[in-house]
């Protein structure tokens, strides 16, 4: 009905037409159902694939409303797991570690490997072994989006360019994480005139 709608209505349009456009969708079903339900229900793994099947269905919306034009990157994440009686908050990597699923404009292909060392057995269960496996922090998230986009690093990130998702020129890529780089080294520099000015002097120990 959004996209329906703006076909009606020329400012909507124009804005949806706009370069950088960002899409959010926050879906929330699973993780309600899984503190409901616990994760290895029924009612959980049916939930999954009517998401896995939303989350098909929209990309291809998506893609539709852009005369499939090969622009759009597409990232699906989570903030979250969780634990088999469905609750979060330790650290335990059925809580922390969460999936990365990249793809579209931009976007580096899959790479086949014949072997990789991972002490989880995800990529066993997943039956994705053929295939690197390339971990990030949550946090390397904003500036992967930033790069895709093309608009600077957000200033407050603390995330790290993770450059193999990136199909671009080796230029590109070093540019890009030379600005990272600067971000970060801005953003310590003023964490630490803070702490200078709330530590006493004989106190303070820079880093080296």
């Amino acid at each position: 009905s959004f996209f329906n709608y703006s076909r009606s209505n020329q400012t909507l349009l124009s804005a949806l037409n706009e370069d950088k456009v960002v899409l959010f969708l926050h879906l929330l079903g699973i993780d309600t159902n899984g503190h409901a339900h616990r994760p290895n229900s029924r009612e959980y793994k049916e939930n999954i694939k009517k998401v896995d099947e939303g989350v098909q269905e929209i990309a291809s919306m998506i893609e539709n409303f852009y005369g499939n034009d090969g622009k759009t990157a597409f990232i699906l994440t989570s903030d979250h797991g969780m634990t088999d009686w469905g609750s979060h908050g330790a650290g335990h990597p059925s809580e922390t570690l969460t999936p990365l699923i990249v793809w579209g404009a931009g976007v580096n292909y899959p790479q086949k490997v014949t072997s990789q060392f991972f002490e989880d057995n995800f990529l066993k269960e997943w039956k994705l072994g053929h295939l690197k496996r390339l971990d990030v922090n949550q946090a390397d998230i904003a500036p992967l989006m930033a790069s895709l986009i093309g608009v600077p690093f957000p200033l407050n990130s603390v995330g790290t360019l993770p450059l193999e998702y990136l199909n671009n020129s080796a230029h590109f890529k070093a540019e890009s994480i030379f600005t990272n780089a600067v971000q970060i080294l801005e953003q310590f520099k003023v964490k630490m005139s803070q702490k200078k000015k709330t530590t006493l002097s004989f106190l303070f120990t820079p880093f080296k």
